[in-house]
């Protein structure tokens, strides 16, 4: 019946939950489980091109750059995969990252440098993304140079890592510097009877079995603790 209700507000302390159509949702316990995002450039252009060359996935998009020249930002596992996955498809690849060296295993690392069409590009960060009705090109600011070079793509794919979905709950909980929730051995967070699962609390190991026992563990805990009332 709250299916795809937006949360407008939540205050852990009174277990309050508001909701977009204006109701209130009361409770005794509260699970967080609001996952991660993929992290965003918030450069110019990037939401702008949304679904217009600045694409969410080489597998997804394989079909639609296919023939195109792309650049993929990012220096981890996730970017080397994707950009040699392009490079199946698209004449030439450019990796974009800002730190020194590639970040990525060693089997992608020495892939890509078997692949001719893949430029990779280290110390470097991507300013802005081009266009009139779609990517037209991208500027590359590399380290140490007084101004960005122009680049003509027509894709573009961002790979730059994961953050939280914490917003909601401001300094209601205790979270670590990079805005992960804080829990105990029990999935508990600094506030009574509020527990946090999956992705959002669990920042070295977010995988799906991992989430499922999280859940688990911290349904069996609250509702123990529901019996005793």
């Amino acid at each position: 019946m709250w299916t795809q209700t937006q949360i407008e507000s939540v205050d852990l302390r009174a277990k309050q939950v508001r909701l977009s159509t204006g109701e209130t949702l009361q409770s005794i316990g509260i699970i967080i489980a609001t996952g991660v995002r993929r992290r965003r450039l918030n450069v110019p252009g990037e939401a702008e091109f949304a679904g217009r060359g600045v694409i969410e996935s080489a597998t997804r998009a394989r079909d639609l750059v296919a023939g195109e020249d792309v650049c993929v930002v990012g220096g981890g596992d996730a970017a080397a995969e994707n950009a040699l996955l392009l490079a199946e498809v698209c004449p030439t690849v450019t990796l974009v990252h800002r730190g020194k060296k590639l970040g990525a295993r060693e089997q992608f690392v020495e892939r890509i440098k078997g692949e001719h069409c893949i430029t990779v590009f280290t110390g470097a960060t991507l300013q802005h993304i081009l266009g009139k009705e779609h990517v037209e090109a991208v500027e590359i600011l590399r380290e140490g140079a007084l101004k960005p070079f122009r680049m003509a793509v027509r894709g573009v794919l961002i790979r730059v890592g994961v953050e939280p979905n914490t917003e909601l709950f401001g300094d209601q909980i205790h979270m670590d510097a990079r805005g992960y929730v804080v829990v105990t051995g029990e999935q508990e967070t600094s506030a009574e009877n509020v527990f946090a699962v999956g992705d959002v609390s669990n920042p070295l190991a977010p995988t799906i079995s991992g989430a499922t026992g999280a859940g688990a563990t911290a349904a069996k805990v609250l509702a123990a603790r529901l019996n005793r009332r």
